[in-house]
């Protein structure tokens, strides 16, 4: 006599099915909230210079926009000095020490290089050593 075991639904059976079916609505429900966006950035007229491209492993920890008149930006929103201090000091404290932050400056053409200077002065101060001036790098070198 052969003795066949039946498998009954209390025996370990699992089905997949629903629960393959949350993970995709859940995918789809991601997808569909989540916000693909750049960074807020001012616009600045900035000047043709051709200069280096950097890998994108090296994006910057903050940029800061600097318009014609002066005045700092940074996500799209004016800041003053002593708060730009703040961000950077907060950034600073984010990513895990001054040496890994890099700043991306963006300043306008126009700009004086007053401007630029004060944040350089900042930077260095806040132990800041690792930042660059952008370019649109259509231009070319003499």
């Amino acid at each position: 006599m052969t003795r066949t075991r039946r498998i009954e639904a209390g025996d370990g059976v699992f089905d997949m099915t629903p629960m393959i079916d949350v993970v995709m609505l859940l995918i789809i429900f991601f997808m569909f909230t989540s916000t693909f966006s750049r960074e807020a950035r001012t616009r600045v007229d900035l000047p043709e210079v051709k200069g280096e491209s950097l890998p994108e492993a090296s994006r910057a920890s903050l940029t800061i926009d600097v318009s014609a008149e002066g005045r700092y930006f940074v996500g799209g929103e004016s800041v003053l000095m002593d708060r730009l201090v703040q961000i950077v000091g907060h950034t600073i404290t984010e990513v895990g020490g001054a040496d890994k932050v890099h700043v991306h400056i963006r300043a306008d053409r126009s700009a004086g290089a007053h401007s630029i200077n004060l944040i350089a002065d900042r930077l260095s101060v806040l132990g800041v050593k690792s930042w660059q001036l952008g370019t649109s790098g259509q231009g070319g070198m003499p």
